[in-house]
């Protein structure tokens, strides 16, 4: 699997010393077993399979020819080449520069359970597939983002077969996993998934036990470890390989133990490491007569002339090599184990309990419990809970030990349909559930009164019913021995109780309530310690007198009567009788209740408690004078019930009516009318907050009120409603009447809140915030508003201040939240001291003055105790450019991908960059162009190039019309970064890049900029010629050694090099020994930047190193010749 690129560069001081450190010392040799044949005509050959047969005689040797297109077959045990397999082309059954392969056992496919042998087919995008040992073509396996596939694993994801595969064609390393599936009479493949890793991938394995993923790194020279999603867990081999890891196979001794094999490419002879399955740990290495090795493959199956296994490696490139385990294990100390490619052991899990039935306490600790076959291949489980019989489910554990056993504290809420389900913790297979639903037994949650209510008795003597409450949990389930609390909150009775009672087996508790000396309500609320909710019973020493209601026990009169329900009921005080009316009519549903308040009555309130659901939607509220003439004070068109309270303009009155005209059921019933005359002031009784205030959660704040509104000696209630009245909670339900409430905010953010401030005698008089005002949270996002991707001159203030703001999880403007502003690369400097406070629009800002030099300056804020960062990125430059002829005007491309349009190389901001489409190796070429409006004098040009996505060749050309084009600059050699040029006077309408060879698989822009005479930065810009390649525009400030180019090459490689002034320059190149090989250049050298080619064609193939001596400088780089 060679051909694939070496990143980097290595630096050398004596060559002599780097040959030292790269011997990594003797290895044990073990003999070469034999050699296949070496096919006539044969290309490179690279990676090795065996097709173990049901009849291990029988098994089948697979070699990749990548540079022939086709495998080679061989009888392993025979030694004997059995023939080819492929051809040249793009059909069925052939195949482009074949690479990675890999077997899979008793795979489904639309013809039945198959083996199947499996290929990377890189210049044609994808893997072919066959069976075998019939050579039955199934089908191939493509998707847009396998570019050029390298390396394939297969692995058996529970029931599913899957295919992993290294792709090296992407801006970046890539893994893709592939389910294959049964298509016609062959197989298709599904993508799961796609994860890239910032390497260079060679050879990949997985590791069916454990669960991971092996890959050999080529540039950091040692294998990564991944779990199968990806993410990676841990690196190994460092240090032990002499050039880089290329193939990689496990052994497999039992249980997750084993070893893995890599090979070591380049050494010679080549070596082999070991390492331990579980731990990584170095186990030695062996050697033999094999040369510039690349894939092997271990065979844990007894041959006729093997039978301790076999393992093989590729031999410079023309054949393969055998060699007998049984002598590698003995070398190395090692275990000689056979398997059964065809077993494919099942992990499975049954949940023992709960099962079903179960009843567990809340705040207990429950021992869940289950039974697991080969747990090995599911060694982490998932435990999760559903309260509502599978509907929803959350996580209990996310990954335990599957051990057998889970200490669960019970912590949910309260159900009668509970479940609980394990999976494996990987995929979510094998997995198991309960077999029917089991409870979870709560604390209390509901108190209910069940007897001794709404009773009426003489002023001191005891009532014949008790007050009974009964205690349940969320379920309904009762709950015995909780602790009730019986207290009197209005008259002056008393309890024939000890407090709290308990409550018995039934979830009962019980008191007796003697009526209090004076005539009136006598009132007793029923609490259970930790449940915020309470009940109350209301008693009546003979009557309710209440001074402030006009209608209470006046005479009353209606339309109609249902049952022993009188409209006097209607006004009796107590909230457990009511006025019903008569049965309603469909189409008529007139009726009305009438109040004779006895005397004329100033009055400009009123309330209705309905009953139940049998309310009016449409009501009228009129007052009269005489009961024959009626004026309406206040109307309802939408009614939902309950009790309704409103105010109108005060009146005289004798009479009251409520005129229904549209029902919600059959029938009205009213519990309760009352209506009241004014407050002894007209003034607003609520004084803060009013509303448009904006408090914050976990501050203090006061709620204030007139106190002279209420009478001195009663309560004041405050309530909080977070949707502008729509719903309110109790804040204080018995404040004393100071005026003041000390409220710690420690409600939901929201933006209508209200306050409500009310009389908690008789809630009158009350009043509200006059408009809503707004709870604000803690710092929940920061984001950039303003001063992002500046540019300037180095040393300059920019503009616009880098502005960020704060709010919270509403998106409302957190104030006084802590910024701090860092500058996190360049020299640029902030001119606001730190932190910086939000202001009440929840923005801050602070001013950015650039470095001394040009580059990017960046510039990070946060917010103290909110983990979140944004960053600005701004431009230093000596170079101004204030007449930029491209800037805004209309881009072109050949191609674009994603957002990343033409539009964004002439933004005029460095954070965007017009990128595109993924190149095609034999098809490289791309332009972009720029409509400048109108024919234009231009006398230079500026083009950014984004990282490492740079033409190496190019031009940028002119024109009038986009029909005749003339190339004022060429670029033969283009290294990227930002270049500056300047040109002789020329007049067009239309510039365009004209790019013809990349550097990596796409292009990308940052900016291009086009100049004319009137920019000050013309007199740096390095001078041009039109028509022919540069090699002076660039000054070269200091010398460098480029890296060679192509490199690996095969003969011949560019090497670049740099001079900043006339220098004596010696260039040269060494073999791995330390002898020169060839010497490029050895004369004095004007400034500049210059080539120099080496050929390696009489040379072998192997890594040579290329130095370059002017005075005391010296580099290196390292060239891969390959054959």
């Amino acid at each position: 699997m060679k051909g694939k690129g070496v990143r980097g560069a290595i630096r050398l001081l004596i060559p002599s010393l780097l040959v030292a450190g790269l011997l990594l010392g003797a290895a044990v040799t073990v003999p070469l077993f034999y050699e296949t044949t070496i096919v006539a005509g044969h290309g490179r050959v690279d990676s090795i399979a065996m097709w173990v047969a049901p009849t291990p005689a029988q098994s089948i040797l697979y070699i990749t020819d990548k540079t022939k297109n086709y495998l080679e077959k061989h009888d392993p045990v025979l030694n004997k080449f059995l023939g080819r397999l492929g051809s040249t082309g793009s059909g069925p059954g052939q195949l482009r520069y074949p690479n990675g392969v890999d077997i899979g056992y008793n795979v489904p496919t639309g013809s039945g359970v198959r083996d199947l042998l499996i290929v990377s087919d890189r210049d044609n995008n994808r893997l072919a597939i066959w069976s075998v040992p019939d050579e039955t073509y199934m089908g191939s396996v493509t998707e847009a983002g396998m570019i050029e596939p390298y390396g394939v694993a297969t692995y058996w994801d529970g029931d599913q077969f899957q295919v992993f595969v290294t792709d090296n064609g992407g801006p970046t390393d890539d893994v893709l996993v592939f389910n294959l599936l049964p298509q016609g009479q062959g197989v298709r493949g599904v993508l799961q998934q796609t994860f890239a890793t910032q390497t260079v991938l060679e050879s990949i394995t997985i590791d069916p036990y454990h669960r991971r993923i092996l890959l050999c790194d080529e540039s950091r020279r040692d294998v990564m470890v991944l779990d199968l999603s990806g993410n990676l867990l841990q690196r190994f081999g460092q240090g032990y390989f002499v050039k880089e890891p290329e193939g990689i196979q496990l052994y497999d001794t039992g249980e997750g133990a084993g070893y893995i094999l890599v090979s070591d490419q380049i050494a010679s002879p080549a070596q082999f490491e070991v390492f331990d399955r579980r731990t990584f740990a170095w186990l030695g290495n062996f050697t033999g007569s094999t040369r510039d090795t690349d894939g092997i493959e271990i065979v844990q199956a007894a041959l006729p002339n093997l039978p301790n296994g076999s393992f093989f490696a590729q031999n410079t490139d023309r054949n393969a090599h055998c060699y007998d385990w049984g002598a590698i294990a003995s070398a190395l100390g090692l275990q000689t184990v056979m398997i059964d490619y065809r077993f494919r052991p099942k992990a499975s899990l049954t949940l023992d309990q709960p099962n079903g039935g179960e009843a567990l306490p809340v705040d207990s600790t429950y021992t869940i419990t289950w039974t697991a076959e080969h747990s090995y291949l599911a060694d982490r489980v998932k435990i999760e809970y559903s309260g509502d019989d599978g509907q929803t489910w959350q996580v209990l554990a996310a990954q335990t030990e599957n051990d057998g056993q889970f200490q669960w504290p019970v912590e949910t809420a309260p159900t009668s349909i509970a479940r609980l389900r394990i999976a494996d913790a990987t995929d979510g297979q094998p997995s198991d559930e309960s077999d029917s639903t089991f409870k979870i037994i709560g604390p209390p949650a509901q108190i209910k009164v069940t007897g001794g209510d709404c009773q009426t008795g003489r002023p001191g003597t005891t009532l014949p019913n008790a007050l009974e409450v009964k205690i349940t949990d969320i379920n309904g389930n009762a709950v015995s021995g909780a602790a009730v609390t019986f207290q009197i909150t209005a008259g002056n009775g008393s309890l024939s109780t000890t407090q709290p009672v308990l409550t018995a087996l039934n979830g009962r508790a019980q008191t007796q309530l003697t009526l209090g000396p004076e005539h009136g309500s006598n009132s007793v609320s029923a609490s259970v310690a930790n449940l915020d909710s309470t009940v109350t019973f209301e008693a009546w020493a003979d009557v309710e007198e209440f001074a402030s209601n006009a209608a209470w026990r006046k005479m009353a009169s209606a339309a109609s009567v249902t049952g022993n329900n009188p409209p006097g009921r209607a006004i009796d005080g107590n909230d457990c009788s009511f006025w019903a009316s008569g049965a309603l009519a469909s189409g008529d549903q007139t009726a009305w209740l009438l109040v004779d308040l006895a005397v004329p009555q100033l009055i400009d309130r009123a309330a209705i408690k309905w009953d139940g659901n049998f309310f009016a939607r449409e009501y009228a509220f009129q007052l009269s004078s005489d009961s024959a003439n009626w004026t309406t004070v206040h109307t309802q068109a939408a009614g939902m019930g309950g009790t309704e309270r409103f105010v109108f303009p005060a009146a005289m009155a004798r009479y009251v009516r409520v005129h229904l005209t549209e029902a919600r059921k059959n029938l009205y019933r009213i519990d309760e009318l009352q209506v009241a005359a004014p407050p002894a002031e007209d003034s607003t009784l609520l004084q803060s907050p009013t509303g448009s205030e904006a408090w914050k959660v976990d501050s203090s704040y006061a709620i204030t009120w007139a106190t002279e509104l209420i009478n001195p000696s009663n309560p004041v209630k405050v309530e909080y409603s977070a949707d502008a009245g729509g719903s309110w909670q109790v804040l204080a339900t018995s404040e004393p009447n100071t005026g003041l409430y000390l409220w710690r905010v420690d409600v939901e953010p929201t933006s209508t809140a209200m306050i409500r401030i009310s009389d908690a005698t008789d809630r009158y008089p009350s009043d509200i915030s006059d408009s809503t005002f707004k709870i604000i949270g803690q710092p929940a996002q920061i984001k950039v508003t303003g001063g992002d991707c500046q540019s300037g001159r180095s040393g300059a203030t920019l503009p616009a201040a880098l502005e960020v703001k704060v709010t919270d999880l509403n998106g409302n403007a957190v104030s006084e939240a802590a910024v701090t502003f860092t500058v996190s690369s360049g020299e640029g400097t902030l001119a606001t001291a730190q932190p910086v406070r939000t202001a009440l629009n929840g923005r801050a800002a602070a001013i950015l003055a650039l470095g001394p030099l040009p580059g990017t300056t960046t510039v990070q804020a946060q917010v103290t105790g909110l983990d979140s960062t944004v960053i600005f990125a701004a431009r230093a430059d000596s170079e101004a450019f204030p007449v930029n002829l491209a800037f805004a005007k209309t881009a072109t491309a050949s191609s674009a991908s994603g957002r990343n349009s033409a539009a964004r190389a002439v933004d005029g901001s460095e954070c965007t960059f017009w990128a595109s489409a993924p190149l095609n190796a034999l098809a490289p070429t791309q332009w972009l162009m720029v409509d400048l409006q109108e024919p234009q004098t231009l006398t230079g040009f500026a083009i950014k190039w984004d990282g490492n996505y740079f033409a190496q060749k190019y031009e940028i050309q002119y024109s009038t019309d986009q029909q005749e084009w003339k190339t004022i600059f060429t670029d033969q050699a283009g290294s990227g970064g930002t270049l500056r040029f300047q040109s002789p006077p020329v007049t067009a309408q239309y510039v365009r890049i004209y790019m013809t060879e990349n550097r990596k698989n796409y292009y990308r822009i940052d900016e291009l900029e086009i100049l004319s005479a009137g920019s000050d930065s013309l007199a740096k810009a390095r001078p041009g010629a039109a028509g022919k390649a540069l090699a002076a525009w660039q000054h070269p400030q200091q010398f460098l050694l480029e890296q060679n180019y192509p490199n690996p090459f095969n003969p011949a490689t560019t090497i670049t090099y740099s001079v900043p002034e006339e220098s004596a320059v010696k260039l040269q190149v060494y073999n791995l020994a330390g002898q020169i090989v060839a010497t490029l250049v050895n004369r004095r050298v004007p400034a500049g930047r210059h080539q120099a080619t080496f050929d390696a064609a009489a040379l072998p193939t192997g890594v040579y190193i290329a130095v370059l001596r002017a005075g005391d400088f010296t580099q290196t780089r390292r060239l891969i010749y390959m054959k």
